[in-house]
Protein backbone atom coordinates (compact mmCIF):
# COMPACT_ATOMS: atom_id res chain seq x y z
CA UNK A 1 0.00 0.00 0.00
CA UNK A 2 1.24 3.48 -0.77
CA UNK A 3 -0.30 5.47 2.04
CA UNK A 4 2.89 6.56 3.73
CA UNK A 5 2.99 10.32 4.13
CA UNK A 6 -0.08 10.70 1.90
CA UNK A 7 -1.36 14.24 1.99
CA UNK A 8 -4.73 15.74 1.19
CA UNK A 9 -6.41 19.09 1.72
CA UNK A 10 -9.99 19.34 2.94
CA UNK A 11 -12.28 22.32 3.34
CA UNK A 12 -14.61 22.41 6.33
CA UNK A 13 -16.40 25.28 8.04
CA UNK A 14 -14.92 27.80 5.61
CA UNK A 15 -11.34 26.80 6.43
CA UNK A 16 -8.65 24.71 4.80
CA UNK A 17 -6.94 21.82 6.59
CA UNK A 18 -4.16 19.48 5.59
CA UNK A 19 -4.72 15.81 6.33
CA UNK A 20 -1.64 13.62 6.43
CA UNK A 21 -1.48 9.86 6.89
CA UNK A 22 1.68 8.59 8.52
CA UNK A 23 2.57 4.97 9.27
CA UNK A 24 1.58 3.70 12.71
CA UNK A 25 3.94 0.83 13.37
CA UNK A 26 2.99 0.58 17.05
CA UNK A 27 -0.60 -0.62 16.51
CA UNK A 28 -1.44 -4.17 15.42
CA UNK A 29 -4.71 -6.09 15.02
CA UNK A 30 -3.63 -8.19 17.98
CA UNK A 31 -4.16 -5.11 20.20
CA UNK A 32 -7.94 -5.61 20.01
CA UNK A 33 -10.21 -8.62 19.90
CA UNK A 34 -12.47 -7.32 17.13
CA UNK A 35 -10.52 -8.71 14.15
CA UNK A 36 -11.11 -12.06 12.52
CA UNK A 37 -8.17 -14.33 11.65
CA UNK A 38 -8.46 -13.42 7.96
CA UNK A 39 -8.27 -9.71 8.89
CA UNK A 40 -5.07 -10.33 10.82
CA UNK A 41 -3.66 -12.36 7.92
CA UNK A 42 -4.49 -9.54 5.50
CA UNK A 43 -2.73 -7.08 7.82
CA UNK A 44 0.35 -9.33 7.94
CA UNK A 45 0.30 -9.50 4.14
CA UNK A 46 0.31 -5.68 4.00
CA UNK A 47 -3.17 -5.48 2.43
CA UNK A 48 -4.24 -2.95 5.07
CA UNK A 49 -2.41 -0.89 7.67
CA UNK A 50 -2.79 1.28 10.71
CA UNK A 51 -2.00 4.94 10.22
CA UNK A 52 -1.71 8.10 12.25
CA UNK A 53 -3.99 10.82 10.90
CA UNK A 54 -2.68 14.37 11.34
CA UNK A 55 -5.03 17.33 10.75
CA UNK A 56 -3.45 20.80 10.56
CA UNK A 57 -5.17 24.14 10.07
CA UNK A 58 -3.76 26.02 7.07
CA UNK A 59 -3.33 29.79 6.95
CA UNK A 60 -4.51 32.03 4.10
CA UNK A 61 -1.36 31.21 2.10
CA UNK A 62 -1.92 27.47 2.49
CA UNK A 63 0.90 26.99 4.99
CA UNK A 64 0.64 24.89 8.13
CA UNK A 65 -0.23 26.68 11.36
CA UNK A 66 0.52 25.56 14.90
CA UNK A 67 -3.02 24.22 15.34
CA UNK A 68 -3.24 20.50 14.77
CA UNK A 69 -4.56 17.23 16.10
CA UNK A 70 -3.53 13.65 15.52
CA UNK A 71 -4.97 10.20 16.07
CA UNK A 72 -3.08 6.92 15.84
CA UNK A 73 -4.47 3.44 15.31
CA UNK A 74 -6.72 4.36 12.37
CA UNK A 75 -7.42 1.55 9.91
CA UNK A 76 -6.52 2.27 6.27
CA UNK A 77 -7.37 -0.20 3.54
CA UNK A 78 -9.30 -2.40 5.98
CA UNK A 79 -12.50 -4.04 4.69
CA UNK A 80 -15.12 -4.09 7.45
CA UNK A 81 -17.49 -6.19 5.38
CA UNK A 82 -19.99 -3.59 4.19
CA UNK A 83 -20.18 -1.09 1.35
CA UNK A 84 -21.65 2.38 1.70
CA UNK A 85 -21.40 5.93 0.43
CA UNK A 86 -17.99 6.42 2.03
CA UNK A 87 -16.82 2.86 1.35
CA UNK A 88 -17.39 2.58 -2.41
CA UNK A 89 -14.62 -0.01 -2.78
CA UNK A 90 -15.61 -1.76 0.44
CA UNK A 91 -12.52 -0.61 2.32
CA UNK A 92 -11.58 2.29 4.56
CA UNK A 93 -9.73 4.88 2.50
CA UNK A 94 -9.50 8.65 2.05
CA UNK A 95 -13.24 9.16 1.52
CA UNK A 96 -14.13 7.46 4.78
CA UNK A 97 -11.30 9.00 6.82
CA UNK A 98 -12.03 12.56 5.65
CA UNK A 99 -15.82 12.28 5.41
CA UNK A 100 -16.82 10.11 8.36
CA UNK A 101 -14.09 9.20 10.85
CA UNK A 102 -11.90 10.63 12.26
CA UNK A 103 -11.25 13.88 10.36
CA UNK A 104 -14.55 15.74 11.00
CA UNK A 105 -14.14 15.38 14.78
CA UNK A 106 -10.45 16.26 14.55
CA UNK A 107 -11.27 19.43 12.59
CA UNK A 108 -13.59 20.55 15.37
CA UNK A 109 -10.82 19.94 17.91
CA UNK A 110 -8.35 22.02 15.86
CA UNK A 111 -10.88 24.87 15.55
CA UNK A 112 -11.49 24.69 19.30
CA UNK A 113 -7.76 24.95 19.99
CA UNK A 114 -7.45 27.94 17.67
CA UNK A 115 -10.38 29.71 19.33
CA UNK A 116 -8.99 29.02 22.80
CA UNK A 117 -5.62 30.45 21.77
CA UNK A 118 -7.33 33.59 20.43
CA UNK A 119 -9.32 34.04 23.65
CA UNK A 120 -6.19 33.47 25.76
CA UNK A 121 -4.26 36.02 23.68
CA UNK A 122 -7.05 38.59 23.98
CA UNK A 123 -7.26 38.04 27.74
CA UNK A 124 -3.50 38.38 28.14
CA UNK A 125 -3.54 41.58 26.08
CA UNK A 126 -6.38 42.94 28.21
CA UNK A 127 -4.66 42.06 31.48
CA UNK A 128 -1.36 43.60 30.31
CA UNK A 129 -2.95 46.89 29.24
Amino acid sequence: MSYYADYNTVSMYGREFSVTLEPDTDTTPMDADCYEAEDTDAWREDRWQFVTVVVTLLDEQGDDTEFQDYLSGVEFGYSPGFVGEYLPDGHIGWAYITGVHPVPDMVMEVISRQRKAAVDAAWESYVMS
